[in-house]
């Protein structure tokens, strides 16, 4: 049932009993198929009752895994080429371009014996979460070959392969989940979905280090690339992923599930959202390093936007993901990126190093207790403190706080909430945090790794510190979420509102209003509000002062850029408006927006990448005619196109938008 994959790092020893050398990777299998496939003698009865077979993962019948193009297993393993392994961490998640185009350019040397082109990857691939990269590669690997992809990860086969990956063994459907076949795979120590899929797919065959392959017994032999490439019906088929940042002896640790199902399981990321995003390069040639870049509407060099390259003009890192940007009271702007490297690191533009007005620090290493981290920040300047605060998601999976309150002698340190709150837990996206002045608390929410929105605070409750509240669960109409919220103080209501994607898309309303005896209450708009839909993309959210109104800005199923109001129009408490199409110039987006109220010349202001890579700008001027006007800033400005989603701040009269691109 289960085979060990055993794979020494670079600088490894030759003892493989302990764990006395730098990393070792290792993987298992698993596979239960119905007994018409004729895998072999063993059968068991499954949950409908079917008799089913122990797959042997000997080469199987050529119904087992034969697709419409059927290419057969290779002849041999193929040692990755380039060695990702030097350019790859296995200790931690890494989710760095080099690693990445190193693995890229391995599977499209390995994919090029088949014939077969290299790994595309989606455009958003450093924005999505580990497990939705390692669904998005299987489906990458499968669809490369005419196999047909899984539709979905869904909810109760994550929960499945997130123990699975904590167990450090093959997941299994869970009790009552309906199948006919079903196929899992686990890797440990490895730090990146990419690397896995390559042992799975390349190096697993005779002397690969799969003890289960050997001359007397090959039963094992590419057993797991049978799994990714397992034929099945899809009348659907789902997945699910997970990944434990620690979960194999303090290494990364990662599991699939790839079953036959039937229904409607509840799915919490799809295949049509990752088509959804433009296509990166092929493999190997992906974009690397995408700088971080300045867009700022400052009337120089005789246009009215300019963009400035930050990274080349410093010489820092590049960036994977949404940037976030603050004011501090002293007028200093500071961007907090997931950098190229892995790290947290700040660029500021503080004169330190003049002529040039930016610098760059690297919070993960010159913070204490500081290590890499796993996703996209979210940082606001607290003004009861003084102090900035920064929440991401660590490379182990854990929601870590940053601040620069010196002490310890350290200018920053790094606090660990997952680890530190009452009812603490991993979580899988990005946070989004404030400060409440009502409560003096400040309020984290995020998707935890089961799918749930929770809520931290940092209120002292039962002698803790920080606390940790589950929404999902707590509040009416709750459910699993997907995505990164975006929340807000209502200074009109007094309420706290959370904006979020439910697993099913629909943009959903989280407020602590209190109702129906409820401290919480969830709010589906996508199909309340008039005109609303099924959305594919993280919201932007804020109270608007200048007409007391909640403006919610978020990519729709369509591509297109929606805004949803709570005007009460027409008899409905909210409204969607389709902007791309109701705007002069507008068109398809990618990504998700930022935008805010600019009280200077009293429009709102959106950011957001074009379906082009084009940084946009929408702003309800009402001009020529239309009640929305979209401007090509990457046309207008000289600037580059952007692969990374924007973050944009009012300086004064100025406006200042970073994202990544180059």
């Amino acid at each position: 049932m289960v085979s060990l994959w055993l794979r020494l790092r670079p600088g490894a020893g030759a003892d493989t009993a302990t764990l006395g050398f730098s990393r070792r990777a290792r993987f298992g299998l698993g596979l239960l198929v119905i007994a018409a496939l004729v895998l072999g003698p063993a059968v068991s009865t499954g949950p409908d009752g079917h008799t089913m077979a122990k797959a042997r993962h000997h080469v199987p019948p050529p119904a087992t895994k034969g697709g419409p193009s059927g290419p057969n297993n290779p002849p041999n393993n193929i040692p990755p080429n380039p060695d990702f392994l030097q350019s790859c961490q296995g200790g931690t998640y890494d989710n760095s371009a080099g690693c990445t185009n190193a693995t890229l350019q391995a599977i499209a040397n390995a994919r090029a014996q088949e014939g077969l082109g290299g790994m595309v990857l989606p455009g958003n691939w450093y924005s999505l979460t580990a497990q939705e990269q390692l669904f998005v590669a299987t489906n990458l690997e499968r669809t490369a070959r005419g196999y047909p992809p899984l539709a979905g990860m869904a909810t109760a086969l994550d929960q499945a392969a997130a123990q699975g990956a904590a167990q450090s063994q093959d997941p299994t459907p869970p009790s009552g989940f309906p199948w006919s076949t079903w196929g899992s795979n686990w890797a440990g120590a490895v730090g990146n979905s990419l690397e896995a899929m390559y042992f799975w797919m390349y190096d697993d065959g005779m002397n690969s280090g799969n003890i289960d392959c050997t001359p007397s017994n090959q039963s094992g032999c590419w057993g797991h690339r049978d799994n990714v490439l397992l034929n099945l019906a899809c009348q659907p088929c789902d997945m699910g992923t997970g990944y434990v940042g620690t979960g194999y002896q303090g290494y990364p640790s990662w599991a699939e599930l790839l079953v036959d199902t039937s229904g409607s399981p509840q799915l919490d990321y799809t295949w049509a959202q990752a088509q959804n995003s433009v296509p990166a390069a092929e493999g190997g040639t992906q974009p690397a390093d995408p700088d971080l870049q300045e867009t700022v509407d400052d009337h120089a060099n005789g246009r009215v936007w300019n963009t400035y390259d930050q990274t080349y003009g410093t010489n820092g890192p590049g960036i994977l993901g949404t940037p976030s940007v603050v004011q501090d009271s002293r007028g200093l702007v500071h961007v907090y990126i997931w950098a190229s490297n892995g790290d947290l690191v700040e660029y500021v533009n503080d004169d330190a190093h003049a002529p040039q007005p930016w610098s760059f620090y690297d919070l993960s290493v010159g913070a204490g207790g500081g290590q890499p981290v796993g996703g996209v920040p979210d940082a606001f300047y607290d003004p009861h403190d003084g102090l900035i605060h920064v929440y991401v998601q660590s490379a182990g999976g854990d929601l870590v706080e940053y601040v620069n309150d010196n002490a310890n002698g350290h200018p920053w340190n790094m606090y660990n909430l997952s680890f530190g709150a009452s009812s603490g837990s991993p979580v899988a996206g990005g946070p989004s945090a404030f400060y409440d002045a009502r409560d003096g608390l400040i309020h984290v929410y995020v998707r935890a790794v089961d799918g749930y929105l929770v809520e931290y605070d940092d209120g002292n409750v039962g002698g803790h510190p920080w606390n940790c509240w589950i929404l999902s669960a707590g509040a009416s109409g709750g459910g699993p979420v997907t995505g990164t919220p975006s929340a807000f103080l209502d200074s009109q209501d007094g309420l706290i509102h959370v904006y979020v994607l439910a697993t099913d898309g629909e943009l959903t309303e989280y407020d602590n209003g209190n109702v129906g005896g409820y401290p919480w209450n969830a709010w589906g708009l996508s199909f309340g509000a008039s005109g609303g839909g099924p959305v594919a993309g993280t919201p932007d959210a804020f109270l608007d002062p200048s007409d007391h109104l909640i403006h919610v800005y978020v990519r729709g199923a369509d591509g297109s850029l929606q805004e949803y109001v709570n005007g009460n129009v027409d008899g409905h408490p909210w409204n969607a408006w389709g902007l791309s199409q109701g705007a002069s110039d507008g068109g398809p987006i990618l990504g998700a927006p930022s935008a805010f109220y600019d009280p200077v010349d009293g429009l709102i202001h959106v950011y957001v990448r074009s379906g082009a890579d084009h940084l946009m700008e929408y702003d309800n001027g009402n001009q020529d005619g239309y009640p929305w006007n979209a401007w090509d800033l990457t046309t207008g400005g000289g600037g580059p196109t952007m692969q990374i989603d924007p973050d944009a701040v009012l300086v004064g009269s100025t406006i200042h938008v970073f994202a990544g691109g180059g």
